[in-house]
């Protein structure tokens, strides 16, 4: 099966990340728990989902339309965890470690799944929005006058609140160069007349 290697390093990048000491040292620092842990289980989760797109005749496509149920849940998930007090659930509650580790993995498959079903201007409102919060977020973290995290130190706060500003901007630019580079921006501004199909220009 094409999809087995993939599939088998997710399985293994699933049990590192589930490894007390790997967590522990994942999460004793703010901005490797945010900006590196986070995203790799997100990551694990899109890795496990295999890269099949669900049959266009499957009721899951039909749910699923444009992509837009999977990009709006796989969003709020991953906008979920950037919650100061989530954060804090997280780090101090075992069923609330099990649940970011079980809805990021959910959010991964759900983008695997829906954003190749989704044309260029549902990827940009998702994108624009994800990022514009993302970077208020991050924002915030710097110029609050206090913790907001009660198991991370003020210092931790602002450093993970500058690197999610500079995550955000990055996601951000490299989806405009991907735009660019798939000549879809020629087509978006008018230059180029062939048709924008909502499926055929993403890459899965």
């Amino acid at each position: 099966m094409k999809n087995r290697p993939g599939v088998l390093i997710a399985l293994g990048l699933l049990l590192f990340l589930a490894i007390p000491a790997v967590r522990g040292w994942f999460e004793s620092h703010m901005t490797r728990h945010m900006l590196v842990q986070l995203p790799l289980i997100t990551a694990t989760g899109w890795l496990l989902a295999g890269g099949r797109e669900p049959a266009r005749a499957s009721p899951l496509h039909a749910w699923n339309a444009y992509g837009l149920t999977g990009l709006l849940l796989g969003v709020l998930a991953t906008s979920f965890w950037m919650i100061p007090r989530a954060i804090d659930a997280a780090r101090l509650l075992p069923w609330a470690e099990a649940a970011k580790f079980g809805s990021l993995l959910a959010a991964g498959a759900a983008f695997r799944y829906s954003w190749p079903l989704a044309g260029r201007i549902v990827q940009a409102f998702f994108i624009g929005n994800w990022c514009w919060m993302a970077a208020v977020v991050g924002l915030l973290y710097q110029d609050a006058p206090t913790r907001l995290c009660a198991v991370y130190l003020a210092d931790e706060q602002i450093n993970a609140g500058f690197w999610l500003v500079v995550a955000a901007l990055l996601a951000f630019l490299a989806w405009c160069l991907d735009l660019w580079w798939s000549g879809d921006l020629r087509r978006l501004l008018g230059d180029d007349q062939v048709p924008m199909d909502a499926a055929d220009h993403v890459k899965s």
